[in-house]
This record gives C-alpha cells, structure tokens and sequence, in this order.
C-alpha cells in the first residue's frame, strides 16, 4: 500500500484575520484529491467563497477532477469567484491527474533512480471558477513512490517552481516555500504531497 505524505503552510495577507485560500485533501483508499482554492480578493469575502468551492469538494470528492471543477463553477456563479486546481493521486493506476482555472500554480517532481529529480510544470488554464471556465479536459501524468506535488497560490512568487528539491519532508518543504517566496501582497498557501512506499 502507497501512502501519501502531505504538508501544508499558509497565511492570510497581513492585516487581515481570515484567508481566501484554502486546501481540501481527502483520501479514498489509493485515491487522494487535492483542492487548492484562491477565492479572489483576500478577507473575509474571499475567505466566504473558498469555503462555498471546499464543501463541494468535500461533498463530491469522489468524482474525477474535471467534473468536480464544473461542479464547483456552478456553485460559485453567485459569487466573486475563485482559481481552482485540483489533482488526483491514484497510487493504484500510478498516475496523477489535475485540472485547473486561475492562477495556482504547480508542478510534478519526478524521482530518478540517481537519486535527481525532474520536475514537470502542471499547466492551468486561464480563468475563473465561478465566472468563465475553460475547458475542464484533465491532464494526466504516470507518478511513482518518491513522486511529489507542490501546488501554491499566487501569494506565492512563482520562481519557487525553480528551486523546489524533494530532499525535505512536505511539511517542511511547504513551510520552507512559504517562507521564502511568500508576498505581502496576497493570503499564500503552499501544499506538498508526496508519494511513499511500495507500490504493490
């Protein structure tokens, strides 16, 4: 059995009390959906609008990703919206799976027998959950133990996708982005997950 280790590290934008952004994980045995949530804006508006998108996902979170986002799109029509992505780690079919619309941005760590990584940028599209969606077509990559995720939202500068390594824990690579490429101009969420173990 596969399990998969995470780590998450957040903050709201200074002066403020709450955060718009926000992570959902649920696992299903070999299945674990990651949401990574960025209601627009920051405060307690934004923070009113990840929590609408997270309870659909934690509703329907057995559902593949790209109806799961269309899911959350209708939910949020009445509200100021949010930059979704959303990946599925299925330790059982060896492959990853996301979709996304807005600006959180990820990227796939491939674990080498070297003991290197290559790592490989998950592409979202452009727009917004709640207000235009692009296409909700998947995208899917092969993922084994040693394979890590990080997501970030754009409270996060994105020249972290460059300097991230998987030499670290998730918690403490997640705290460790969060601390060095996090804005004070936006709340900032960095998640991390990691596969580890056997396969069989």
């Amino acid at each position: 059995m596969t399990a998969v280790d995470i780590g998450v590290a957040q903050r709201a934008l200074p002066g403020e009390r709450q955060s718009g952004d926000r992570c959902v994980v649920r696992t299903c045995a070999e299945r674990t959906l990651i949401g990574v949530i960025d209601g627009l804006g920051h405060g307690s508006e934004a923070a009113l609008v990840a929590a609408a998108a997270a309870a659909v996902l934690e509703t329907f979170a057995g559902e593949s990703v790209g109806p799961l986002l269309e899911r959350c799109h209708e939910h949020l029509r009445d509200t100021r919206g949010a930059a979704i992505t959303l990946v599925v780690l299925d330790t059982t079919a060896g492959m990853v799976e996301w979709v996304g619309a807005g600006s959180v941005a990820g990227a796939l760590l491939q674990a080498q027998p070297s003991g290197h990584s290559t790592r490989r940028d998950l592409l979202v599209r452009a727009g917004i959950a709640g207000s235009s969606l692009p296409s909700t077509d998947a995208l899917t990559l092969p993922i084994r133990p040693g394979d890590t995720v990080v997501l970030a939202t754009d409270g996060v500068r994105r020249d972290f996708i460059a300097a991230i390594g998987s030499d670290q824990p998730p918690q403490r690579l997640a705290e460790r982005v969060l601390a060095r490429y996090g804005t004070a101009q936006d709340d900032a969420l960095v998640v991390v997950a990691r596969l580890k173990g056997p396969t069989t």
